[in-house]
C-alpha cells in the first residue's frame, strides 16, 4: 500500500492524531441512535447508529476479556477496561481514533501493526497505519495502479452527459478514449496508463464559480478511486486524498515498467573461407 495514500486519509481524517474529537462515543452513538434529527432519511439512521451501538458494545466487551456468546455471564470481564473503552472519546459521529473508523470497521478491519498482541488506533501510529492499510486492501485496491484520470478538454461535455453521482465502475477506459474523454495513452500500460478494457466511472465536483454561478470538474475514477470512497462516501473526500497523496510524491500512474525492444550486440560472422594450404 503506497505510503503517501496512508499518510494523505490519517492527514485528512485527524490532522495526524490533533483532532480526533472529544464526545463519549457511546453517548454519540445513544444519542444519534434514539434521537436522531427529524430528516428525511431518519429511520434509516437510526438504523445505521443502532448497529453501530450495537458494535461498540461487542468491541469493547471482547476487548475487555468478555467471552462471545456472552450467556448472561460477566466472568472474566474487566471492567475498568470495558469502561474505559464505552466512555473513550470520539468524532460526533462515533468514529475512533487516528483513522477515524467506526466500531464496526474497527471489529472488521483494525490489525496489531506492531505485533505487541494489542490494537491501539488513538495512541499506536503502526496499528493506524496497518488497519487504513487493510481497510483499503480489502476494497480491492490495485498495487501499482492509478487514481483517476484528468478529462480532455475536448470531452468535458461527453464527461457531463456521463456523470450521474453513481459510484459504480460502468464504463470501460477503451470507451472512454473513444469519446474523447481520456488520451489514448492512458489506455495504454506501457505509458503510464491501465489495460484499455479496465472499468472507469464519472467524477463530478461542483463549485460555484465567482459569480456564484454553478460550475464543475470533471476526472476519471478508476477502481482505486473508488477504493477510497469506501472510506468515507463523498467524491470530494476521495480526489482530496489523491492529490494530497500526489502533493507527497505518489506518482499517479502504473508501476509496471517500459519494456525497449531489445538491442541486437551480435556481430554478423564472416562467411569468407581461408584459402587451402598448398600440399606442395
Amino acid at each position: 500500500m503506497p505510503a503517501q495514500i496512508i499518510v494523505a486519509i490519517i492527514g485528512i481524517e485527524t490532522i495526524y492524531g490533533r483532532q480526533m474529537g472529544n464526545f463519549r462515543v457511546k453517548d454519540v452513538l445513544a444519542t444519534l441512535a434514539f434521537s436522531y434529527p427529524d430528516t428525511p432519511n431518519k429511520s434509516s439512521r437510526e438504523q445505521l447508529f443502532k448497529d453501530q451501538l450495537k458494535e461498540l458494545i461487542l468491541m469493547c466487551w471482547n476487548d475487555a476479556g468478555g467471552k462471545l456468546p456472552s450467556q448472561n455471564s460477566n466472568l472474566g470481564v474487566n471492567k475498568v477496561q470495558l469502561n474505559a473503552c464505552l466512555n473513550q472519546n470520539s468524532s460526533y459521529a462515533g468514529a475512533i481514533g487516528l483513522p477515524q473508523f467506526m466500531p464496526s470497521s474497527i471489529r472488521t478491519y483494525a490489525v496489531d501493526g506492531d505485533g505487541d498482541g494489542h490494537i491501539d488506533l488513538r495512541q499506536n501510529p503502526k496499528d493506524a497505519i496497518a488497519s487504513v492499510a487493510n481497510f483499503l486492501k480489502a476494497q480491492g485496491w490495485q498495487a501499482g495502479m492509478p487514481i483517476y484520470f484528468p478529462v480532455q478538454e475536448a470531452g468535458i461535455a461527453q464527461a457531463k452527459a456521463l456523470a450521474d453521482g453513481e459510484p459504480l465502475l460502468k464504463y470501460t477506459v477503451q470507451d472512454l478514449i473513444s469519446k474523447g474523454i481520456l488520451k489514448p495513452s492512458q489506455g495504454d500500460l506501457q505509458q503510464g496508463g491501465v489495460a484499455p478494457q479496465s472499468k472507469a466511472f464519472i467524477i463530478d465536483l461542483p463549485y460555484p464559480d465567482k459569480d456564484g454561478n454553478d460550475q464543475a470538474q470533471y476526472f476519471v475514477g478508476l477502481n482505486n478511486f473508488l477504493a477510497i470512497v469506501q472510506y468515507n462516501r463523498s467524491y470530494f473526500y476521495a480526489q482530496s486524498v489523491a492529490e494530497f497523496a500526489e502533493a507527497l510524491g505518489y506518482k499517479n500512474q502504473n508501476a509496471v515498467p517500459v519494456i525497449e525492444p531489445a538491442k541486437s550486440t551480435s556481430k554478423k560472422s564472416s562467411t569468407k573461407k581461408k584459402p587451402k594450404q598448398s600440399q606442395n
